[in-house]
């Protein structure tokens, strides 16, 4: 696939746009499958094609958006937490302070405290990230898919 780059520097673009489209649509697939367990594949289709929208009174591409600005805030943030990482190392040269004062090692590993504060802080921030990006995506998407069985469900009683 390397290669492929290395003929077409613009298909990067193209192939980083499919991959996000991809796990947006994807995002689904761990709700649906934890309803319908026995029929993963049908499950994927679904999560796909976006059917387990239809019924709930919301249209798939509101719902695509709304995922994909999910999606789009946690990568932000997550490039957030890496340059904070990277300028928390760099704060020695930023306010002038002497390497030798900024940088004290450490016995047991061979990086110094600057290096494994701002990891420990980077790890602790993209876990937080992560579960928040988990939670929202997972009720919205379990929201929809009750909210269509209602419509369903009231139709029927209606019928």
């Amino acid at each position: 696939s390397f290669q492929l780059f290395l003929f077409l520097p613009g298909f990067q673009i193209f192939a980083q746009f499919f991959l996000l489209i991809l796990s947006v649509l994807l995002l689904a697939w761990p709700v649906l499958l934890v309803q319908s367990p026995r029929k993963p594949v049908l499950t994927l289709m679904r999560a796909l094609k976006l059917t387990y929208v239809e019924g709930s009174g919301v249209s798939k591409w509101s719902v695509f958006f709304t995922l994909l600005t999910y999606q789009m805030a946690l990568l932000t943030l997550i490039s957030l937490i890496n340059l904070g990482e990277i300028s928390l190392v760099e704060l020695d040269q930023r306010f002038s302070i002497p390497r030798a004062l900024w940088v004290q090692s450490l016995t047991f590993a061979p990086f110094g405290i600057p290096v494994l504060c701002s990891q420990v802080i980077g790890w602790i921030l993209l876990s937080v990230c992560s579960s928040t990006f988990a939670v929202f995506s997972t009720s919205f998407i379990f929201d929809i898919k009750i909210s269509a069985l209602k419509r369903i469900s009231r139709i029927e009683i209606l019928v």
